[in-house]
């Protein structure tokens, strides 16, 4: 069985079309387990709409924190209660099309030895589809059975999206996203799986990855703490790479987080380091 960890904060008005692309997988031993990190909209209603219409009693299992905790403590609470052999994780705001737990299953059925799937995501930008976001191309020349080739890739530049990621439940024991961190939770991750687990890349655009554009907000504490949040991995990593990787790669960081800036000033994102 696939246990599909859905965190969500104050994502009511979307949590359909996630929920809805699970639903619609043509694959169907699955479970959802919606971990809601104290949200303060309606989302307990929307999810107990969905699950009555949709008969999901025992399929979808929604855990509210008491209080905020953040994203990687909600990723974290839905690895502890799935039941599945499989973790999928899928954000609140991304979709996935309807094979694309069948492509996936399919993958571990072939190759046992693999802990570890991911694959191609579209960008969408307010529903309109903008760009391929092509992992298999970035991962391209690494001999994914060497760990440390591949660890050493994925320092450079993380070829992994959190929605397009499938892995053994097992490889999740010893470990989980880091709660210390706002943003890059999942690269980190990543980069300590890659040590000791087996990755394939499935080489098909099997989801998206969603933004919402807010014309609103204000971006420079979150920019800090991207920032912040960036170099603390790379410190966790330092002691295996080299000086000039090391510092190859801050600067990288550093001149990603201000293009962004200064090419989307005051709108939303959501930094992925690639």
């Amino acid at each position: 069985m696939v246990s599909v960890i859905i965190p969500t904060y104050n994502s009511a008005h979307i949590l359909g079309d996630s929920l809805g692309s699970v639903l619609s997988q043509t694959f169907k031993n699955w479970e959802i387990v919606l971990v809601d990190d104290a949200s303060q909209d309606n989302t307990p209603t929307v999810v107990e709409k969905l699950t009555k219409n949709n008969n999901l009693n025992g399929r979808l299992r929604y855990i509210r924190h008491k209080k905020n905790m953040g994203v990687s403590s909600a990723k974290n609470t839905g690895i502890k209660a799935a039941k599945g052999g499989l973790i999928s994780f899928l954000d609140a705001d991304d979709i996935w099309y309807p094979y694309k737990l069948e492509r996936v299953i399919n993958i571990f059925s072939k190759f046992p030895e693999i802990d570890l799937v991911c694959h191609n995501e579209f960008l969408s930008v307010n529903g309109a589809v903008k760009q391929k976001l092509d992992y298999s191309k970035k991962a391209a020349g690494v001999n994914l059975k060497d760990n440390e080739q591949v660890y050493k890739k994925l320092f450079l530049v993380n070829f992994l999206s959190t929605s397009a990621v499938t892995v053994k439940k097992h490889c999740l024991e010893r470990e989980l996203f880091d709660e210390t961190l706002v943003v890059a939770e999942d690269y980190d991750l990543w980069l300590r799986l890659s040590r000791r687990c087996k990755f394939y890349f499935l080489d098909e655009f099997l989801g998206e990855y969603r933004k919402i554009i807010d014309n609103s907000c204000s971006l420079s504490s979150d920019i800090k703490r991207m920032y912040k949040d960036a170099i603390k991995v790379l410190n966790k990593n330092r002691k295996w790479i080299g000086k000039g990787t090391f510092y190859s790669r801050v600067l990288q960081i550093y001149l990603q987080i201000i293009w962004r800036l200064l090419k989307m000033k005051c709108q939303r994102f959501t930094l992925r380091f690639h």
